[in-house]
C-alpha cells in the first residue's frame, strides 16, 4: 500500500514560507541599519540634533577659556573631556573629515591642560609670594630700609588678595605684567641692596630672602610657558570646533530626512506585505479546500480496506506497504483487539472463583459457570431473563449497609464477608466478597468475586487447638516461677507436634534473659550500695579540703589587699613626681622664655654698639682731619705772622714800596689759601655736626634694659628648681619604701595563691579519682538489656 496525498499543497506552502521569510530578513535588515527599525539609531539621530543644539548653546570652548582664565585648570580638564566626548558620540552618527584635525588638535590640548595641572593652582602660588613679601616687607620695615621698603610694599600692592580673588586676574596678560612687573622689582631690590653701605652681613641676610621669593617667581615663569602654549593649542581647537560644527551640522540634518523617508518605505512596504500575504492566504485557503476532499477520500478508502482485510481475521494477507514503524504499530494493535476478543472465552472458563460484572444500574452483565452453581441458579444461565442485584441480595445476609450500593456511588473498593443460603442447601455458606468499581469507555461497572471460606475456617479451627494449649501453659509457668527442667521436658514434645518449635526456643531465650537480668540486677545493686559509701567518704575529704582551701583564700585576699594599697601608694607617689616635673617644667618654661628676652635685648644692645661704633669711627676720622687743619692754621698764623713783620719793617723805609708790594701779595696768597683751609674747616665741622647728631639720635632711641625684673624671676626660678629637686629625691626615697613593700606584698600574694593552687589540685585529683566510678556506673545501667515484646507478654 503506498499512498501519496497532499504534495502540490504542501509544495505551495513551503514557497510562500521561504519566500516570505526572504523578503521579511531583507526588509528588518534594511530598516535595521536605515530604518527606523532599531530604536537605538532612532532615538540617536533624533537626540543627536538636540544634542548639537544643547553643544552649541553650552558653548564649551569658551567655558574652557574663562575657567582657565580663572585658575579652574581642573573644571577645564572635565570640560574638555564633555567636548571630547560629545563630538565622539556625534561622530559615531555621522562622521565628517574635519573632525580627525579636531580630535588632534583636542589631544594636544588636553596634554597642555595636563602640563597645567601639574602646577599649584597660580592663586596658591601667589597666595604663597604674597606671604613671603609680607615677611619681607615686615624684616626691611623693622631695619628702616626705606628703598626696599617702598619696593616690597609695591609688590604687596600688585598681589594683595583684594586683587587676586577677582575676575580675569589670571589671564595670560595680566600673569605675565605682574611676572614681569614683580622680576624687575626683586631684580631692583637686589641692586639697591648691592650697591647700599650696608654691612656685608646685612647684605646677605636680604639677598637670601629676595632669592626665596625667586622660586615662586620661575614656578609662575614655567606656568606661563606651558599657559602660552595652551593657548596655541587651544586655538587650533576652537578653529578646528568651528569648521567641524558648519560640517557636522547639515549631516546630521541629513541623517534625520533619510530616517523619516525610510520611515514611509518601511510603512509602504509593510502594506504591501499584508496585501501579499492576504492574497497568497486566500490562493492556499481554496488550495487546501481542493485537497481536503480528495485526501479525505483517499483515507476512508485505504481504513475501510485495512479493517477488513488486515484486522478482523485471524490469518490475514493484507498487503502492507508500510514503514517499518508503521507495520509494528499496525500488528500491535491488531495483536491487541484479539487478545481483547479472546480474554471473554478464557476468563469465562478459568476464573476459579465465582464472579459476576454488573452495570451501574446494578443489572448483571456477565457471570461465569460457577457463579450460576454456588447460587443454585443454574435454569438463569441459558435465559433471557434480567438478573439484577436486588434479586441477588435475597440470598445474603446484606442488609441496608450494602457495599455494591456505596461502590457504585463513591467509587470504594472492598472486601466483605457474607453469607449465601440457596434454594438448595438449608445452610448458608460463608463467602468472601470482593468488590471492584471499574470504568471502560465513560461507563460504570462492578466486578464482584466470591471466594469460599467453608474448608478454611474448619482447617484453622483444628490448628488453633493444637496451638494454644502448649502456649497456655507455658506463659503459666513462667508467671509462677516453674520454668524448670522437667517442665521442659514435658512440654517441649508438645510443641514440637504442633510444629511451632521456633516459639519454644524463643520461651527458653526469654526465660534465661530475665533470669540473667535479675542475677545482674542484684549484683549490680550490691556494687552501687560500696559505691555509694566511697562517694561519702569522698565528700567528707573534699569538705576538709574545701575549709583549708577557704583560709588559704582569706590569707590571699588580705595580701591582695596589702598589695593594692601599695599600688595605690605608689599611684600617688607618681602623681606628685608628675606634679613636680610639671612645676619643674613650668619654672623652665619661664626661665627659657626670660632668656629668649635676655637674648633679644642682648641683640638690640649688640646692634645700638655697632651703630655707635660705625658713628664713632666717623668722629674719629673728622678728629684726625681736625687736627690736621688745626696744624694747618698754626702754619698759616705763623706765616701771617712773619710777613706782617716784614711788611711792617719795610714801610720804615722808603726804598722798600716794591718790598711792601711783593710783601702784600704774599699776604694775600697765604690769606686766599687760609681761605681754602677755613672752607675745608667748615665742611668737617658739618661732618663733625652730623656725626654727632647721629650718636646723639643713637643715644636717644636705644634704651637701657631694665634686668632687676629679670634677674628677681631667674633666682624664683632657681629656688623653685631647687625645692623641686630637694622633693624629688625626698620621694625617691619613699618611693623605694613604697616599692620594697609591694613587693613583699607581691610575694606574700604569691605564695598564699601558690597554697591555694595545691589545694584546689588535691580536690580535683579526689573529683576525678571519683569520675572514673561513676562512669562506670552509668555505662553498665546503659548496657544492661531492655526487655523486649516477649518479655512484656
Amino acid at each position: 500500500m503506498n499512498v501519496k496525498f497532499g504534495r502540490s499543497l504542501q509544495t505551495y506552502y513551503a514557497v510562500t514560507f521561504f519566500s516570505l521569510i526572504s523578503i521579511i530578513g531583507y526588509g528588518i535588515f534594511y530598516f535595521w541599519n536605515y530604518g527606523p527599525v532599531n530604536i537605538n539609531n532612532v532615538s540617536t539621530v533624533f537626540e543627536a540634533t538636540l544634542q548639537l543644539d544643547e553643544f552649541k548653546k553650552r558653548d564649551d570652548v569658551k567655558a574652557i577659556w574663562s575657567q582657565v582664565d580663572n585658575d579652574r585648570v581642573r573644571d577645564a580638564v572635565v570640560s574638555l573631556d564633555k567636548v571630547q566626548s560629545y563630538s565622539k558620540k556625534l561622530d559615531s552618527i555621522s562622521s565628517v573629515d574635519s573632525y580627525e584635525n579636531f580630535e588632534t588638535s583636542l589631544k594636544k590640548s588636553k596634554e597642555s591642560l595636563n602640563a597645567l595641572i601639574s602646577y599649584p593652582e597660580v592663586s596658591t602660588i601667589v597666595n604663597v609670594l604674597h606671604n613671603k613679601v609680607s615677611n619681607f616687607e615686615n624684616f626691611v620695615v623693622s631695619n628702616s630700609w626705606r628703598t626696599l621698603t617702598r619696593v616690597s610694599k609695591r609688590i604687596n600692592a600688585k598681589i594683595k588678595p583684594s586683587r587676586t580673588r577677582g575676575p580675569g586676574y589670571y589671564t595670560y596678560s595680566k600673569l605675565h605684567r605682574l611676572w614681569s612687573s614683580v622680576r624687575d622689582d626683586v631684580v631692583l631690590m637686589e641692586r639697591v641692596t648691592e650697591g647700599s653701605v650696608l654691612s656685608r652681613e646685612d647684605k646677605n641676610l636680604i639677598l637670601t630672602k629676595t632669592k626665596t621669593l625667586k622660586t615662586e617667581i620661575t614656578m609662575l615663569e614655567n606656568y606661563l610657558g606651558d599657559f602660552k602654549k595652551f593657548r596655541t593649542d587651544f586655538l587650533e581647537v576652537e578653529k578646528g570646533f568651528k569648521t567641524w560644527i558648519k560640517e557636522i551640522e547639515p549631516e546630521i540634518s541629513l541623517k534625520k530626512i533619510q530616517f523619516e523617508r525610510n520611515s514611509q518605505n518601511m510603512l509602504f512596504s509593510l502594506i504591501a506585505l499584508v496585501g501579499i500575504i492576504f492574497i497568497l492566504g486566500v490562493s492556499g485557503y481554496f488550495l487546501y479546500r481542493r485537497s481536503e476532499r480528495t485526501n479525505r477520500d483517499e483515507v476512508e478508502k485505504v481504513i475501510i480496506h485495512a479493517i477488513k482485510e488486515g484486522v478482523l481475521p485471524t490469518e490475514t494477507s493484507f498487503d502492507q506497504e508500510l514503514s517499518l514503524k508503521s507495520r509494528e504499530e499496525f500488528d500491535k494493535y491488531r495483536e491487541y483487539i484479539h487478545k481483547r476478543m479472546s480474554f471473554g472465552s478464557i476468563f469465562q472458563d478459568a476464573m476459579p472463583f465465582s464472579s459476576l460484572l454488573l452495570d451501574s444500574n446494578l443489572n448483571l452483565v456477565w457471570a461465569n459457570g460457577l457463579f450460576y452453581e454456588h447460587w443454585g441458579l443454574s435454569e438463569y444461565k441459558n435465559s433471557d431473563d434480567n438478573i439484577t442485584w436486588d434479586f441477588l441480595q435475597r440470598f445474603t445476609n446484606l442488609g441496608e449497609n450494602d457495599p455494591v450500593i456505596t461502590a457504585v456511588k463513591d467509587d470504594v473498593a472492598g472486601i466483605y464477608n457474607i453469607q449465601v443460603k440457596t434454594k438448595q442447601n438449608e445452610e448458608s455458606l460463608p463467602f468472601e466478597m470482593y468488590v471492584s468499581p471499574v470504568e471502560y469507555a465513560n461507563q460504570r461497572r462492578i466486578m464482584i468475586s466470591f471466594y469460599p471460606l467453608r474448608s478454611i475456617e474448619e482447617t484453622l479451627s483444628n490448628q488453633s487447638k493444637s496451638l494454644v494449649g502448649p502456649v497456655a501453659r507455658t506463659l503459666e509457668a513462667l508467671t509462677t516461677g516453674t520454668f524448670n527442667s522437667e517442665f521442659k521436658q514435658k512440654t517441649e514434645k508438645d510443641f514440637d507436634i504442633a510444629g511451632i518449635k521456633e516459639v519454644w526456643s524463643k520461651f527458653q531465650k526469654y526465660h534465661d534473659f530475665v533470669t540473667g537480668q535479675k542475677n545482674g540486677l542484684l549484683q549490680e545493686i550490691e556494687r552501687l550500695e560500696n559505691d555509694l559509701f566511697d562517694q561519702y567518704k569522698l565528700v567528707n575529704d573534699i569538705q576538709t579540703s574545701l575549709n583549708e582551701n577557704t583560709e588559704v583564700q582569706k590569707v590571699a585576699i588580705a595580701k591582695f589587699k596589702d598589695t593594692k594599697n601599695s599600688i595605690i601608694d605608689i599611684v600617688e607617689l607618681r602623681n606628685e613626681m608628675e606634679a613636680l616635673y610639671q612645676n619643674t617644667v613650668a619654672a623652665s618654661k619661664g626661665l627659657f622664655q626670660d632668656e629668649v628676652t635676655l637674648l633679644s635685648q642682648s641683640q638690640k644692645i649688640s646692634e645700638t654698639l655697632l651703630d655707635q661704633n660705625k658713628a664713632l669711627e666717623n668722629v674719629d676720622k673728622v678728629r684726625k682731619e681736625y687736627k690736621t687743619l688745626k696744624s694747618n692754621v698754626d702754619q698759616f698764623r705763623g706765616r701771617m705772622m712773619q710777613l706782617l713783620d716784614q711788611s711792617l719793617i719795610f714801610q720804615k723805609t722808603d726804598s722798600s714800596s716794591y718790598k711792601v708790594e711783593q710783601s702784600l701779595s704774599k699776604i694775600k696768597n697765604e690769606v686766599m689759601a687760609f681761605e681754602k683751609v677755613l672752607t675745608e674747616f667748615a665742611k668737617i665741622s658739618t661732618a663733625l655736626d652730623v656725626n654727632l647728631s647721629k650718636v646723639q639720635l643713637i643715644m636717644q632711641q636705644s634704651e637701657i634694659p631694665n634686668f632687676s625684673e629679670l634677674q628677681f624671676r631667674m633666682e624664683e626660678a632657681r629656688d623653685m628648681i631647687e625645692s623641686d629637686m630637694f622633693n624629688v629625691s625626698r620621694l625617691s626615697r619613699s618611693g623605694q619604701t613604697k616599692d620594697d613593700e609591694m613587693i613583699s606584698s607581691l610575694k606574700g600574694l604569691y605564695q598564699a595563691f601558690t597554697q591555694g593552687n595545691l589545694q584546689l589540685a588535691q580536690a580535683i585529683e579526689l573529683s576525678t579519682s571519683n569520675a572514673p566510678l561513676e562512669v562506670d556506673l552509668e555505662l553498665e545501667y546503659d548496657e544492661l538489656p531492655t526487655p523486649g515484646p516477649e518479655a512484656s507478654v
